[in-house]
């Protein structure tokens, strides 16, 4: 049995905090995650512990898969003005690490990066 991932090109949710960036995804499904941030990343997430905080602040956008009011990261995303998209379904699995996407808080979308896997 095959396991593959479909990635969608354009992912949308509603508008957190408005903005643009475009830059590398890094997906978060665990704190052993974290030290991959870099500046001037979109980083998803979905569930966020609060001691996240720190390295959640040296993205450069958010997306967040649910919408809850009480996330961390929609916090921070306010707090610090960050460009950000939340309630953006199925985004954990839709995404690929570290390929480049463009994230448009205006019209609540990421649209990731297409790569032509076929060969000549």
């Amino acid at each position: 049995m095959s396991v593959w991932w479909r990635v969608s090109p354009v992912l949308r949710g509603a508008t957190l905090v408005t903005g643009s960036l475009s830059g590398p995804v890094r997906r978060l499904c665990s704190a052993w995650a974290l030290n991959r941030i870099q500046p001037g990343d979109i980083v998803v997430v979905d569930q966020v512990d609060p001691s996240w905080a720190p390295w959640l602040a040296q993205a450069g956008a958010l997306v967040i898969a649910g919408r809850d009011p009480a996330n961390v990261a929609a916090s921070l995303a306010v707090a610090c003005s960050m460009p950000a998209v939340w309630g953006v379904s199925d985004v954990m699995h839709s995404v690929v690490d570290g390929r480049h996407a463009t994230l448009d808080g205006e019209r609540g979308e990421l649209t990731a990066e297409t790569v032509n896997s076929e060969k000549s």
